[in-house]
C-alpha cells in the first residue's frame, strides 16, 4: 500500500469524524431548543383528573340485562347443566375470596372489598 493511499484514508476517517461531531452538535442545539420552548398545554389540576378517572366506566361496572335470553335456543341440556355448575362453583370461590378480602382489609366497604376480589380473578 502506498503512502498516497494510506493518507487519503486516514483523510477519510477525519472527515468521517467531523462530520459525526457536526450531527452531534446540531442535535444538541435542536434539543436545547426545544426543551426552552414553553409548554402551550392549559394546565389541568389534580382535583379535575381524578374527578375524570372516577367518571370513566370501568369493568367492575354492573352489567344491567334488558331483556331475558332463552338458554334452551342456544345451549343444550348437558352444557346448560355444566355451565350452571361451573357458575355455582366460581360464585362460591368469590364469596370466599371476599369473606377473606373483608377479614384482611377489616373495615372497608362492600363495594371496594368485591372490587378488590374482582382483581384477584
Amino acid at each position: 500500500m502506498s503512502i498516497n493511499a494510506i493518507k487519503s484514508q486516514l483523510l477519510g476517517i477525519h472527515q468521517a469524524k467531523t462530520n459525526v461531531k457536526t450531527d452531534v452538535k446540531e442535535e444538541e442545539k435542536k434539543s436545547q431548543t426545544a426543551q426552552t420552548n414553553p409548554t402551550t398545554n392549559k394546565q389541568v389540576s389534580a382535583e379535575d383528573v381524578f374527578k375524570y378517572l372516577s367518571a370513566t366506566k370501568t369493568i367492575t361496572t354492573p352489567v344491567t340485562t334488558k331483556k331475558t335470553v332463552n338458554v334452551n335456543a342456544y345451549v343444550n341440556e348437558e352444557s346448560k347443566i355444566r355451565i350452571s355448575a361451573s357458575m355455582k362453583d366460581f360464585e362460591a370461590l368469590f364469596s370466599s375470596k371476599l369473606s377473606t378480602v373483608k377479614s384482611e382489609f377489616g373495615n372497608i366497604s362492600d363495594d371496594l372489598a368485591e372490587k378488590i376480589t374482582l382483581f384477584m380473578f
